[in-house]
């Protein structure tokens, strides 16, 4: 097959460091390996143009100045409609003379930011909608206020799904959000395929800062809706209960409504404990899988997410995690068995799970069950499953 995936980003572009880049990479690499010609059309920052990437066809689309009037005339009020709008009508003429050059069987959109907004209505070509996220649930746990610009992204994107006819998503949780949000009937629970895509690793940065400590590790973007918040309010306890640990944190520090920055909100609530916190920016993979690998425990507070990556990468590597209740994680998690499980956006019951998981004499048996959980989303198990799926558009 002749697939295209248009995406907001990807592995090849600068500051990706978001799940779906990672999914589409996996993904692309496999269908590859099985004799697909996979393009994957994405938002950059770069100059627009086309070139190959692990025999993957990649397509860069740059927003152009023809909708930035909007902003003018808006007073930079519409600054990501703009950009939604601009790049989602890039992405439409990009596949448009893809499939005029040779046809195109089927597109896969991603719904964040909206890159099939025109072309999944334009284009004579079978498509189907990945749900990765669910925009005004997203906004609501990053307590972001309700502009004008935002309740316009969130309409665009009820319009877009209720529009599809076809629609999939990762986990029955964002699955059964936007049935109950939306209205929508007919959306298909396909695990996204996981494996450990690296083989060689880079030891230096944990050599650099972790080396011969014993630490929980959070990693992912310092965000409200990742729990981060609740974990930074949480670990002064632990901290204290547990005189052994250290607590890497690594990831992008982004400002929210209350703090400007999550790394100095840590460090003051941490008080005289915060020179057992580690901070490190966003790594790639090869650097990044000796740190979680090292890990006595890892912990991921999401308010709201979506099979996250990084619980997939935690426990693929053979540690255990934990998770919160309802945010999908308790479709990979068995608590107790495979990890442990807590009740979201709650420091009290987030404090007494790590400390008392910290202690157990059993973390290396959970890791070893969790990443044999993992093996089930091997692309050998999983693939079968999307293909037969995307047979069924065409």
């Amino acid at each position: 097959m002749r697939i295209a995936f248009a995406t907001p980003e990807y592995i090849t572009e600068q500051n990706y460091y978001g799940g779906l880049a990672n999914y589409l990479q996996r993904l692309a690499q496999v269908l590859t390996l099985h004799g697909h010609e996979v393009h994957i059309i994405t938002y950059s920052e770069a100059a627009a143009g086309h070139f190959l990437h692990d025999d993957i066809h990649i397509h860069r689309v740059i927003a152009k100045n023809s909708l930035f009037w909007l902003n003018r005339l808006t007073r930079w009020r519409l600054m990501e409609t703009a950009y939604i709008l601009s790049h989602s009508w890039q992405t439409y003429l990009t596949l448009k003379a893809l499939h005029q050059a040779q046809p195109l069987d089927l597109i896969q959109y991603a719904n964040y930011r909206l890159p099939g907004l025109f072309a999944a209505n334009l284009l004579p070509v079978p498509y189907t909608v990945r749900a990765s996220s669910f925009t005004a649930a997203w906004n609501a746990a990053l307590a972001r206020p309700h502009t004008l610009d935002r309740r316009i992204g969130e309409w665009l994107e009820a319009v877009h799904f209720r529009a599809c006819r076809y629609i999939f998503a990762p986990s029955f949780a964002l699955a059964n959000m936007l049935s109950e949000e939306l209205g929508l009937r007919s959306i298909t629970v396909i695990p996204s395929p996981f494996y450990i895509e690296v083989s060689l690793q880079d030891p230096s940065v944990f050599n650099s800062f972790l080396k011969n400590k014993n630490y929980l590790l959070y990693f992912g973007r310092l965000q409200r809706h990742k729990g981060f918040e609740v974990l930074a309010q949480a670990l002064p306890q632990v901290l204290q209960q547990c005189s052994d640990m250290h607590v890497a944190i690594v990831g992008e520090d982004l400002p929210t409504q209350k703090h400007s920055s999550m790394r100095e909100y840590a460090r003051q609530l941490a008080g005289a404990q915060a020179q057992r916190l580690v901070f490190i920016d966003s790594l790639k993979h090869e650097q990044l899988y000796p740190i979680i690998e090292n890990a006595r425990l890892i912990v991921l507070p999401s308010l709201i997410d979506n099979l996250p990556n990084a619980c997939l990468e935690s426990m693929g590597l053979g540690r255990p995690v934990v998770g919160t209740r309802g945010a999908s994680f308790d479709e990979l998690i068995e608590d107790q068995n495979t990890g442990f499980l807590v009740e979201p956006d709650n420091v009290e019951a987030l404090t007494s799970i790590l400390i008392t998981a910290w202690y157990r004499e059993d973390l290396d048996e959970i890791g070893l069950r969790a990443k044999k959980r993992i093996e089930q989303l091997h692309p050998q198990h999983t693939v079968a499953e999307l293909l037969a799926y995307y047979r069924t558009l065409m």
